[in-house]
Protein backbone atom coordinates (compact mmCIF):
# COMPACT_ATOMS: atom_id res chain seq x y z
CA UNK A 1 0.00 0.00 0.00
CA UNK A 2 1.27 3.49 -0.73
CA UNK A 3 2.50 5.40 2.32
CA UNK A 4 -0.30 7.96 2.12
CA UNK A 5 -2.88 5.23 2.59
CA UNK A 6 -1.10 3.96 5.68
CA UNK A 7 -0.90 7.47 7.10
CA UNK A 8 -4.61 7.92 6.49
CA UNK A 9 -5.34 4.72 8.34
CA UNK A 10 -3.19 5.85 11.24
CA UNK A 11 -5.16 9.07 11.56
CA UNK A 12 -8.46 7.20 11.43
CA UNK A 13 -7.25 4.77 14.10
CA UNK A 14 -6.06 7.69 16.25
CA UNK A 15 -9.42 9.43 16.15
CA UNK A 16 -11.26 6.15 16.69
CA UNK A 17 -9.13 5.60 19.79
CA UNK A 18 -9.91 9.10 21.02
CA UNK A 19 -13.61 8.36 20.62
CA UNK A 20 -13.43 5.44 23.05
CA UNK A 21 -10.63 6.40 25.45
CA UNK A 22 -9.23 9.57 27.02
CA UNK A 23 -6.25 11.38 25.51
CA UNK A 24 -4.16 10.42 28.53
CA UNK A 25 -4.39 6.80 27.40
CA UNK A 26 -4.15 7.26 23.63
CA UNK A 27 -1.25 9.74 23.50
CA UNK A 28 1.32 7.44 25.17
CA UNK A 29 0.23 4.59 22.93
CA UNK A 30 0.75 6.72 19.84
CA UNK A 31 4.22 7.67 21.04
CA UNK A 32 5.32 4.04 20.98
CA UNK A 33 5.40 4.20 17.17
CA UNK A 34 9.22 4.50 16.97
CA UNK A 35 9.63 1.23 18.86
CA UNK A 36 7.20 -0.59 16.57
CA UNK A 37 8.93 0.81 13.49
CA UNK A 38 12.34 -0.32 14.77
CA UNK A 39 11.11 -3.82 15.60
CA UNK A 40 9.20 -4.27 12.34
CA UNK A 41 12.08 -2.96 10.23
CA UNK A 42 14.41 -5.40 11.96
CA UNK A 43 12.21 -8.34 10.96
CA UNK A 44 10.86 -7.21 7.58
CA UNK A 45 13.72 -5.08 6.21
CA UNK A 46 16.90 -6.67 7.55
CA UNK A 47 18.92 -5.84 4.42
CA UNK A 48 17.75 -2.23 4.20
CA UNK A 49 17.61 -1.05 7.80
CA UNK A 50 20.34 -1.47 10.36
CA UNK A 51 19.18 -1.36 13.95
CA UNK A 52 22.06 0.10 15.92
CA UNK A 53 22.35 1.05 19.55
CA UNK A 54 21.73 4.65 18.48
CA UNK A 55 18.41 3.76 16.84
CA UNK A 56 17.29 1.82 19.89
CA UNK A 57 18.42 4.59 22.24
CA UNK A 58 16.65 7.25 20.17
CA UNK A 59 13.40 5.29 20.01
CA UNK A 60 13.51 4.61 23.74
CA UNK A 61 14.15 8.30 24.49
CA UNK A 62 11.19 9.38 22.35
CA UNK A 63 8.86 6.95 24.09
CA UNK A 64 10.22 7.77 27.55
CA UNK A 65 9.90 11.50 26.93
CA UNK A 66 6.30 11.14 25.75
CA UNK A 67 5.41 9.07 28.80
CA UNK A 68 7.04 11.55 31.19
CA UNK A 69 5.27 14.49 29.57
CA UNK A 70 1.96 12.63 29.71
CA UNK A 71 2.39 11.75 33.40
CA UNK A 72 3.48 15.26 34.41
CA UNK A 73 0.60 17.07 32.69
Amino acid sequence: APPERLTGREVVAYYAGLAIAPVSVIAPLMQTTPLFVAVMSYFFLPDLERITKYVITGAALVVTGAIVITLVT
